[in-house]
């Protein structure tokens, strides 16, 4: 669209890559005091955990080299929410206005380089939050490894949409929920997963009695299409199910699939 933007930008972003986006879509720079003086703030919108690309802040000198700001430090407070899927992010340098020479917003791809199924950045995470000397890069995160103690794999974790560093996020999980429908409680199976994932790295399975499970076409016992949330997960929620010959409860599961 010829917008000064490039594509990659515009998805991270979640930006219209077709169309020129009104500036208050736009990443802007503004000018805050401080005890120093003015301090320089960005902000931008982003994909909420988005497996594809992230958004990142360089800062050069010179225009030749430039080296990347990490996000967590210079952020002015959690993100806020700015529309389903995305949130936005203000960011700020940690010294004077007068000291920084030239700032970009910059995306780049994310990548699995151990295949493993958990992009190598959700992986350093935890090698970030980890205090021992076991984890040190995202090669020492393993898929069925539970780095937080809450039950839930880092792999199941990833593709929830949730945080490997935070236990709980119990809401995330898997579950039968009762749903009013015309009058009528009815149990539902709901369950989230994070936006842009492929459907082959997971599979859902149906048990009559608990024990035998099978793979099962989940796609026809939908309500509806899957509903995007403000945490960058889709909410799929399933029609009411009948019960199995004998009366038996029907079960589902979730199954994470080996990576290719």
């Amino acid at each position: 669209d010829h917008d000064g933007l490039p594509n990659l930008i515009e998805y991270a972003m979640g930006t219209n890559p077709r169309t020129i986006d009104p500036p208050a879509k736009l990443p802007a720079f503004s000018a805050i005091p401080d005890a120093d003086g003015l301090c320089a703030r960005l902000s931008f919108t982003r994909r909420v955990n988005d497996p594809f690309a992230s958004l990142i802040i360089q800062e050069s000198a010179d225009l030749a080299g430039w080296h990347t700001l990490p996000l967590s430090r210079y952020m002015m407070g959690p993100p806020e929410i700015a529309g389903p899927g995305l949130e936005r992010i203000t960011v700020q340098s940690g010294g004077p206005l007068a000291t920084i020479r030239f700032r970009r917003l910059a995306a780049t791809k994310r990548t699995d380089h151990d295949r493993d199924g958990m992009p190598d950045d959700f992986e350093q995470t935890i090698a970030d939050a980890n205090l021992t000397d076991d984890i040190y890069g995202p090669e020492d995160v393993l898929p069925g490894g539970d780095f937080d103690g809450d039950g839930t794999s880092n792999a199941a974790e990833f593709l929830f949409g949730m945080d490997p560093t935070l236990p709980g996020e119990a809401d995330h999980l898997p579950q039968f929920r009762d749903i009013e429908t015309n009058g009528r409680i009815e149990s539902r199976f709901v369950f989230r997963i994070r936006c842009g994932i492929a459907p082959s790295t997971y599979a859902v399975e149906r048990s009559d009695d608990g024990a035998i499970w099978k793979p099962c076409d989940h796609l026809p016992l939908l309500a509806g299409p899957p509903q995007p949330l403000d945490d960058g997960t889709e909410e799929f929620v399933f029609n009411a199910i009948e019960p199995a010959s004998g009366g038996q409860t029907v079960q589902f599961r979730l199954v994470i699939l080996p990576a290719e």
